[in-house]
């Protein structure tokens, strides 16, 4: 039997006795460089294309959509936009299972946004902004308000938190809001 791969992350599932004195590459390439890059590793987009498509890699190397490539592996679990894509930035990404922080930091100040394989609506994020992204079961779906964006009503020295009555309150940094 070979090595199978997990459904989410493409991970290695060698079956015993497979790997006997050779399994080095395959538990460091394709498990422990895998989940390094879905706990903290980036995808990184930094050239002029307006389309762009992460798949599931399993058993090879994870690839990076780069300055100019158009695929790369939906692994990573940060999505840094640095290019100057002359419109709209369009990330394809499997529909499956997936938490994604994207960054959008292009410098032609264009939009960015995130589907599903489908296609499905998706998320668009902002130019300058950052947001977290998961998949809900049928579309990609912000968690937070972007994360660059001020909330209004307070001050630079207050933290904002969600109270009990769904409502944003505040409370100055360095207290304990008690």
């Amino acid at each position: 039997m070979t090595t199978a791969y997990t459904s989410l992350l493409g991970l290695a599932l060698p079956v015993t006795g497979e790997l006997s004195g050779t399994w080095g590459d395959t538990v460091n390439n394709y498990i422990t460089n895998y989940l390094d890059s879905a706990v903290a590793g980036a995808q990184v987009i930094s050239g002029s294309q307006t389309a762009v498509t992460l798949s599931k890699t399993t058993g090879s190397s994870l690839s990076q959509a780069g300055l100019a490539g158009i695929t790369g592996s939906s692994q990573y679990q940060i999505i840094r936009c640095t290019g100057n894509p002359a419109s709209l930035l369009t990330i394809t990404s499997p529909a499956a299972d997936k938490t994604y922080i994207v960054i959008n930091a292009t410098s032609t100040s264009q939009s960015v946004k995130i589907v599903g394989a489908g296609p499905t609506t998706g998320v668009t994020i902002a130019s300058g902004k950052t947001s977290i992204i998961v998949w809900n079961g049928s579309d990609f779906v912000e968690v937070s308000p972007s994360i660059a964006t001020n909330i209004a009503g307070g001050a630079a020295s207050q933290i904002p938190y969600q109270s009990a009555a769904n409502t944003t309150s505040f409370i100055a940094n360095g207290t304990s809001g008690q």
